[in-house]
């Protein structure tokens, strides 16, 4: 049994807290309603065709710099044909970010509403700030790229930000769906493991040599996990199998453990098997850790 004031449950105890039963160390098995959590309402965007071209020529045009690859390849394990085929990219010098930026105009001429790309006072096009780091590619179910993520350097409050540019002229926040890692799977096996973040979804995805989602953002509604699971029934009806892979702390971070509940809410109302991947704190943080037979080094890599 376990108290606390945040998450609601049925049973109280006298002073009003709420009372939870765990079974199996697993989630709470008493929350019988949905939770709220904020999430980003998809506000006017380029469609995921147009997402999709302008983010692959955009990458193709960058290249990985060695600390990011040896970073990805000695500390993430990947492999050489995964990182190439994921098209991760540093963040380069702003001469490479000009010539990339040509190489997609060239293409598309029009960027509005693409996140990253605004029009200055001018109507010239121009590409978004960006620390240093490297760019993560959000792949929807599809496996078109809708989005990118920065995986920071030297990051202070968050290791990712996302490569936007919502606040500028003809510019636009991301569309932040689930992230799917080699979705086609689900063809084969008929099963789905969802974790927390797109390069953790990658990484278990080659080691799981399975499908892989990653929740893209902290906040996960059940309105919008109800949109995930139905997107998931009807582009891949045969899905038998859903696991979820929270991280080992979930139940001490309140954003984690909502949307992991409300995801679980949305797998049982659709009535596909949910389960419920756990392992002790010391083995790793998340699941991509347990896989990892390295140390992570100080800066979280």
């Amino acid at each position: 049994m376990a108290v606390c004031v945040n998450v609601w449950s049925e049973k109280t105890d006298k002073d009003g807290r709420y009372i939870h039963i765990l079974k199996n160390d697993a989630f709470i098995k008493a929350i019988t309603k949905p939770i709220t959590a904020k999430h980003t309402e998809l506000a006017q965007k380029a469609n995921p065709e147009k997402l999709d071209k302008v983010y692959q020529i955009f990458l193709e045009q960058l290249k990985l710099k060695p600390f990011h690859a040896d970073k990805l390849l000695d500390y993430r394990l990947l492999s050489d044909a995964t990182i190439a085929l994921n098209l991760y990219a540093s963040i380069p010098e702003n001469k490479d970010f000009e010539k990339a930026l040509t190489a997609v105009l060239f293409e598309v001429s029009d960027l509005s509403e693409c996140a990253g790309f605004y029009a200055d006072e001018v109507g010239n096009w121009k590409i978004t700030y960006c620390p240093d780091g490297f760019f993560v590619p959000c792949r929807n179910i599809k496996g078109q790229i809708v989005a990118l993520q920065i995986r920071l350097d030297d990051p202070k409050d968050n290791k990712f930000i996302w490569f936007s540019s919502g606040n500028k002229e003809k510019g636009s926040s991301p569309i932040i769906p689930l992230h799917y890692a080699k979705p086609d799977l689900i063809k084969q096996t008929s099963k789905l493991v969802i974790t927390g973040g797109l390069l953790k979804a990658d990484i278990c995805a080659e080691r799981l040599e399975c499908a892989v989602a990653g929740i893209a953002g902290a906040g996960v509604s059940i309105e919008r996990a109800r949109e995930y699971i139905n997107e998931l029934k009807t582009e891949f009806p045969m899905i038998q199998q859903v696991s979820l892979a929270p991280d080992a702390d979930w139940r001490e971070r309140k954003g984690v453990r909502t949307a992991f509940m409300n995801l679980q809410i949305a797998l049982t109302e659709s009535e596909i098997e949910t389960k419920v991947l756990q392992w002790k704190k010391e083995l790793g943080k998340g699941l991509d850790d347990v896989f990892n037979t390295k140390l992570i080094n100080e800066e979280g890599y």
